[in-house]
């Protein structure tokens, strides 16, 4: 789980912790959170099994991060997807695991 805000941060890790504890992970399973902007994820191509998120930010996020000059709610969320693309892993049932 990743997002920009420290309060969505808890609210994943909280949620996380629950998914554990209720054993609804596969053996070797593992989630984690973090800090980033999901636009440029800092994972290696290829080398995730799913994702969950709540899509589209339109309302709650103007993708102005670090720049000072904003980036339109289409071209977030476009580089959004493109980011997760990148690193979902292939499946053989039909495309990336997007929830």
């Amino acid at each position: 789980s990743s997002d920009k805000d420290p309060s969505a941060c808890h609210t994943a890790a909280m949620h996380c912790q629950l998914a554990k504890k209720m054993g609804r992970l596969q053996p070797g399973s593992r989630l984690e959170t973090r800090k980033w902007d999901a636009r440029k994820l800092k994972l290696e191509d290829r080398s995730v099994d799913l994702i969950v998120s709540d899509l589209p930010f339109l309302n709650r996020c103007d993708f102005d991060f670090d720049s000072g000059r904003g980036t339109s709610a289409r071209q977030g969320l476009a580089a959004v997807l493109r980011s997760f693309a990148r690193v979902l892993k292939e499946r053989n049932e039909g495309g990336p695991g997007l929830a």
